[in-house]
């Protein structure tokens, strides 16, 4: 998949499809349009703008994007993104994002400093495509591709809650939904196996990450990099719940994988888990 990077120049001759999710940030998407809109008349650029009603009308447009389209640029946040990439189809084209959000750890994982509106706009639109690395995870006839990272443990079970808490936005929002979760959390067994590594015990989480962030600006794998062909992975062992509350802003900060509790970990290939 080629994601954008760099400002390039651009053939005005293309027309640009746009996919907009009217929920991300709690509308901040639509917010944001007539923005959008006008920065687009302004280059003079052709595009074709959908709305989305639900994830597979989503999922859907992509697909129809694909195949009509060499640039098409997502507006919303990281579960947009993701949702749409569920296809069994090739990817090869250019796919731009402007997040709007409640999170946005993808973006913000892909650029050293966070850019203001035009910034995200210019590198969606005239962005030079750069490959990014993605994973897939795999059960009997599941799969399931991710681009920004996947978690087990009481970060999966928080991000499910915080679904359902999307008045709040960014990791004060996965702070209250983690709260939330961990009165009733237990550990969870794993078994995992590389080509040169093996684990088996009871964990608090194991977070895989092509990406540093997740939950809003937990830095869970903080050296990960969506560009060097691996993932990374951070397995945090089976704590008290009043030590992964007092462990909590190390997670943030990604200072956790140097305490004993922790194991860091990337690797190129496959493994079993």
């Amino acid at each position: 998949m080629d994601f954008h990077n760099y400002k390039n120049n651009f053939n005005n001759n293309f027309m640009i499809g746009i996919i907009v999710n009217p929920y991300a940030g709690r509308g901040m998407s639509l917010k944001k349009l007539p923005y959008i809109k006008e920065y687009l008349d302004e280059k003079k650029l052709k595009y074709e703008i959908a709305i989305t009603e639900d994830k597979e009308k989503g999922k859907e447009k992509f697909y129809e994007f694909l195949e009509k389209y060499e640039r098409i640029v997502f507006v919303g946040g990281d579960g947009t993104l993701n949702n749409s990439i569920q296809i069994e189809k090739r990817i090869d084209k250019i796919i731009g994002m402007i997040p709007t959000g409640s999170g946005n750890d993808f973006i913000r994982g892909l650029y050293e400093k966070k850019l203001n509106f035009k910034e995200y706009m210019e590198k969606a639109f005239f962005g030079k495509e750069k490959y990014v690395d993605a994973g897939i995870l795999e059960k009997e006839n599941i799969k399931i591709f991710f681009l920004n990272g996947c978690g087990f443990g009481i970060d999966s079970e928080t991000a499910i809650k915080s679904e359902e808490l999307r008045i709040f936005k960014g990791i004060l929002r996965y702070l209250i939904s983690l709260l939330v979760v961990l009165k009733n959390f237990k550990p969870i067994y794993v078994k995992i196996k590389t080509e040169n590594f093996e684990y088996e015990g009871k964990i608090t989480l194991l977070a895989f990450g092509n990406g540093k962030y997740i939950g809003g600006g937990f830095k869970l794998t903080p050296f990960a990099n969506p560009f060097d062909g691996k993932i990374d992975f951070s397995i945090i062992k089976d704590l008290s719940k009043f030590k992964i509350l007092k462990e909590l802003p190390k997670a943030i900060s990604g200072k956790h994988i140097y305490e004993p509790y922790s194991i860091y970990k990337n690797f190129e290939n496959s493994f079993e888990i």
